[in-house]
């Protein structure tokens, strides 16, 4: 009796449409298997890329932020201009344009570009404590070149000039006491009122 039940079983899974069911079952359950890997594998990366895009954002952000202090600061040393009565509040005047305007450069290229930004920050004015935080932006190529970031450059280099051209009437200044005061005030307030049109636009 035995051997007749072990002949049975043995008989039902030789059965040719058993066996298509066990292959289609098989099948069937591969493909659920495969289906929902799948679709893991693109929900992760859609979670990476979005999280890849939100970060990339908050770093373009951060160089906006750093771009409108420079630009609020390089305003501020052109208002300075008129107030300067000796020859090394001149010098550093103009080195810190110098560097104001290389720094807003490199922010605009990295925007346009991509790369990377270093932003010295004091984090202890009595000691000059620094910390520098790396600011990593990758090129959008969603929207490319935006239209302000290639109005703004030449914008910031004529300002550059123009702070040249004044530094270098308060030098004229500086070394001919006798020079006319009148003459002088006329063309350094002429060069700022420029200035001060560039920075409203």
């Amino acid at each position: 009796m035995g051997k007749l039940n072990l002949f049975s079983k043995i008989s039902f899974f030789s059965e040719p449409i058993i066996n298509k069911l066990y292959i289609l079952f098989f099948i069937f359950l591969f493909t659920i298997i495969a289906v929902v890997s799948v679709e893991n594998y693109f929900d992760s990366a859609y979670t990476q890329k979005h999280q890849l895009i939100v970060t990339n954002q908050e770093q373009l952000n951060k160089l906006d932020n750093l771009l409108s202090y420079n630009i609020q600061t390089l305003q501020i040393k052109f208002i300075q201009f008129p107030f300067i009565t000796h020859p090394q509040q001149l010098k550093n005047t103009e080195d810190e344009i110098r560097i104001l305007t290389e720094q807003n450069a490199a922010i605009l290229n990295v925007i346009n570009q991509g790369g990377v930004i270093r932003n010295v920050k004091t984090i202890d004015l009595p000691n000059g404590d620094e910390v520098i935080e790396e600011i990593t932006y990758y090129k959008d190529s969603y929207t490319g070149t935006l239209d302000n970031v290639s109005t703004l450059a030449p914008q910031l280099n004529e300002l550059y000039i123009l702070a040249g051209k004044i530094a270098g009437e308060i030098e004229r200044k500086l070394n001919n006491k006798n020079a006319s005061k009148g003459d002088y005030d006329k063309t350094v307030s002429f060069y700022i009122k420029q200035a001060e049109s560039s920075f409203n636009h």
